[in-house]
C-alpha cells in the first residue's frame, strides 16, 4: 500500500510538472487568462514580478479544475447516453454495452441508471 501511494504521488508531480510546462509555453506565445492575470496582480498590490508567479500558480490550478469539470462532463454524459442498437426497441447499456429492453430504467447487468 505505500508502494502504491508513493507512485501516486510521484504521478501527481510529474503531471504538476508537465502542467507548469504547459503554463510556460503559454506564456512564451503570449497566450494569457485575463480573469486570472487580473486576479493574479490584485493579489500582488499591483508588482508585476509577483503577479506573474502567482498567475503562474493560478493557471496551473485552472488546468487542473478544467480537466476535473471535463472527466465528471463526460462521466455523467456516458453513463446517461442511451446507445441505439438495430433493433428500435432495444438499447446498449453506455458502461457495459449489454443489450437490452428500451423501457429498462437501469442496466440488469452493471446497474447504471438510463436517463429519460
Amino acid at each position: 500500500m505505500f508502494k502504491k501511494l508513493q507512485r501516486n504521488l510521484a504521478a501527481s508531480r510529474l503531471l504538476e510538472e508537465q502542467l507548469f510546462e504547459q503554463v510556460a509555453q503559454e506564456l512564451s506565445k503570449g497566450e494569457m487568462r485575463v480573469g486570472l492575470w487580473t486576479q493574479a496582480l490584485a493579489n500582488s498590490n499591483g508588482d508585476e514580478e509577483k503577479a506573474k508567479a502567482i498567475y503562474i500558480q493560478y493557471r496551473v490550478q485552472s488546468i487542473k479544475d478544467e480537466k476535473e469539470i471535463l472527466e465528471v462532463v463526460v462521466k455523467d454524459k456516458l453513463e446517461n447516453t442511451r446507445i441505439p442498437t438495430k433493433d428500435s426497441w432495444y438499447i446498449l447499456c453506455p458502461k457495459c454495452k449489454f443489450e437490452q429492453w428500451v423501457g429498462c430504467s437501469k442496466c440488469k447487468k452493471c446497474g447504471i441508471s438510463f436517463s429519460a
